[in-house]
């Protein structure tokens, strides 16, 4: 869990760096590959310990501020630690890439890539990661539609790319909005704490429960799982709404990403 949060915060600061030097391609997406190669390298180390050591036994908090119910709560188990090696694993090729890439682009600033993508990854990290099924899953959601919003519009003068980044944008809001409403209904009446109301272990603390005396709330809700998840996973039919347009209006190494890190 610490060298998560450790990627996410050097993928934000990752993100303002390039931003400052974006004047300077290169200098940009080498500080970008950097930054994915740095991430890559904390996450595989924290993935492989929680694969041969096992995981936590909870959940590990982050920046608490227990008057207010805010607390960062990440979690990798088995599970987890593969997808998040499969996504640093696709980042530092598509990073590498991108450097290339961006050549062919001159008239378009990379100051609307290199931020984006690091902000992308961030979020991508953060999402497989939280124990949270409201607030934390809603900024990392955000984290990740905003910027891959700016990634698929990145050559904006075209018409078809600027309708497939809206169609994108749309479905990614109506996505989170659906498994926000899912955990709503699946959370428990009473917790200890605010900030512990949609964690996971609450929530699956109280699911025996919420099934044998509320089935319909529970059925609605993994429906909203479904269909929200499968929206972003651009599962049949859902996907044909936003996929086909998304991926040939993204840049190749952004596609990438969608393919092997977001879907």
């Amino acid at each position: 869990e610490q060298t998560v949060i450790a990627s996410i915060l050097i993928c934000v600061a990752g993100a303002l760096l390039t931003l400052m030097v974006s004047r300077s391609r290169a200098a940009a997406g080498w500080l970008a590959f950097f930054v994915a190669v740095s991430t890559a390298a904390l996450i595989f180390y924290g993935a492989v310990s929680a694969l041969t050591a096992g995981p936590s036994p909870h959940p590990v908090e982050f920046f608490a501020v227990p008057s207010i119910g805010f607390v960062i709560r990440l979690y990798v188990d088995g599970l987890t630690a593969v997808f998040l090696m499969l996504a640093a694993f696709i980042a530092v090729p598509a990073s590498f890439y991108s450097i290339v890439y961006m050549r062919l682009y001159s008239d378009y600033s990379v100051a609307r890539y290199y931020p984006n993508f690091l902000l992308f990854l961030a979020a991508m990290y953060g999402l497989l990661s939280t124990a949270d099924m409201m607030w934390f899953f809603f900024i990392f959601w955000q984290m990740m539609t905003l910027p891959g919003y700016a990634l698929i519009r990145f050559e904006n003068r075209k018409k078809e790319n600027l309708r497939a980044a809206n169609k994108y944008l749309v479905m990614m809001e109506i996505a989170c909005a659906a498994t926000m409403i899912g955990a709503e209904l699946l959370a428990p009446a009473s917790v200890s704490s605010v900030a512990m109301k949609y964690d996971f272990e609450a929530v699956s603390a109280n699911l025996p429960q919420l099934m044998s005396s509320s089935p319909a709330a529970v059925t609605i809700a993994f429906l909203l799982f479904l269909a929200g998840f499968g929206i972003k996973m651009g599962m049949w039919p859902f996907g044909q709404v936003w996929l086909p347009d998304a991926h040939p209006a993204a840049p190749s190494p952004v596609s990438a990403m969608l393919s092997g890190v977001m879907i």
